[in-house]
């Protein structure tokens, strides 16, 4: 593939079939048409059951009520040049963090909460760089998942001050440290050793039990249905995260309603097995953002209904059973793709980012102190939002030549 185009086109790929509510790239995997609607032509909710809120300041049911807290909010300097949007971010403590960037530009890393910023690149800088994704190990090691065109890299680790890669395009077959994922998605690990990779732009997962050192060949019959004689199912996973020794994942098969993966519960299942489960049957579209508050046994995921591609119809979902039932969190006004998740280790403070319907309205950024029961709108005027990362009752957001800070 040309290096030099790779971010835009597996963005691409992902919104080919659609007119989704937004040009940006990250909205739509597919949209197959309007279903039903109100008069008013915006989407009905599509959950059976309801609990708690998103309360927007510009809902007029709101307007007799106190406002929320002020909340100090600093615009900062994105550190990916040119049109290399931030992709991916994460703070590891108040002061230390990182982002990574499409279009070539590379990792960056700031020790004064994103006042500024030096380069992070693994190993040797080459412009050629491209991030997907960022998460820690369980030992504190940063996992960088993306695309290093100069050396053919989906993955590399920062350990102990120290770069190694540890998954490169190429054929398995000949060498075991190779995948041919055309691009790192999302990554996990879980701390036992086992590490899960998936591609962005294909259905297609890699596997590892030793660290990192060697991996299997690439596969896309993960699911549980694929286990059964005659069975099948395909899916993208599109956001992936390591709790409790298990892996979990959330995403879509392009053209029905969105899902969550946990554990397989098939007998002849392997840790590498997901079991699907659908988030709301009466819904359409991918899971951009998924986050726990607690350790697996409460999920929250967010994306957007693609049955509806004139309005706003972003979603939040929420399970209290560790993703076998689902409830729907309202939203309404012009909230529109929920593109990322994230909450503080203290299971209560947590944040979730995206954009608006049309995208010339911007972004938003809700939080939430009970652990995603109920959550605010905030005022502040962003861009369309990608990314966003939390420390205590610190976060950060990012998206479109854009970065900044706020407090709860």
């Amino acid at each position: 593939m040309n290096r030099l185009v790779f971010l835009s086109l597996s963005l691409s790929l992902l919104a080919c079939a659609g007119t989704g509510s937004s040009d940006t790239g990250f909205d739509s995997l597919l949209d197959s048409g309007l279903d039903s609607t109100t008069e008013s032509g915006l989407p009905q909710d599509s959950a059976s059951t309801e609990s708690g809120s998103v309360d927007s300041p510009t809902d007029s049911e709101e307007d007799t009520e106190d406002p929320p807290p002020p909340v100090h909010f600093w615009e900062l300097t994105d550190p990916c040049p040119n049109a290399g949007y931030p992709y991916a971010m994460l703070f590891e403590s108040s002061q230390e963090g990182w982002v990574g960037c499409g279009d070539g530009q590379g990792l960056w890393r700031t020790e004064n909460a994103g006042e500024s910023f030096v380069e992070g690149h693994p190993n040797t800088w080459t412009g050629e760089l491209y991030v997907t994704d960022l998460a820690l190990d369980p030992d504190g090691s940063l996992l960088v998942c993306g695309r290093d065109y100069g050396n053919d890299s989906l993955l590399s680790r920062f350990r102990n001050g120290e770069w190694e890669d540890l998954l490169h395009y190429g054929n398995n077959n000949q060498d075991s440290s190779a995948a041919q994922l055309s691009n790192c998605g999302v990554v996990a690990a879980a701390g036992d050793g086992s590490m899960v990779v998936a591609s962005l732009t294909a259905g297609d997962i890699s596997t590892s039990t030793d660290d990192g050192r060697t991996w299997t060949k690439e596969a896309r019959y993960w699911e549980d249905a694929n286990l059964d004689a005659g069975g099948y199912s395909y899916y993208y996973i599109l956001n992936l995260v390591a709790v409790g020794g298990n892996y979990y994942g959330a995403g879509s098969d392009i053209s029905s309603p969105p899902v969550f993966f946990g554990p397989s519960q098939h007998a002849g299942g392997s840790w590498s097995n997901f079991h699907a489960h659908t988030i709301d049957s009466r819904a359409q579209g991918e899971i951009w953002a998924l986050a726990t508050p607690d350790d697996g046994q409460t999920w929250l995921a967010g994306g957007r209904d693609q049955r509806y591609s004139s309005v706003a119809s972003g979603f939040l979902y929420r399970s209290e059973d560790g993703g076998e039932s689902w409830i729907k969190l309202t939203m309404g006004g012009d909230l529109d793709v929920v593109h990322d998740l994230a909450f503080a280790t203290d299971g209560r403070h947590g944040i979730a980012v995206g954009h608006r319907y049309p995208t010339s309205h911007g972004g938003f950024i809700l939080l939430t102190e009970d652990g995603g029961q109920n959550w605010t709108e905030r005022m502040e005027e962003v861009p369309p939002l990608y990314v966003a990362s939390i420390v205590g009752t610190d976060f950060w957001v990012a998206g479109e030549n854009y970065l900044g800070r706020g407090e709860f």
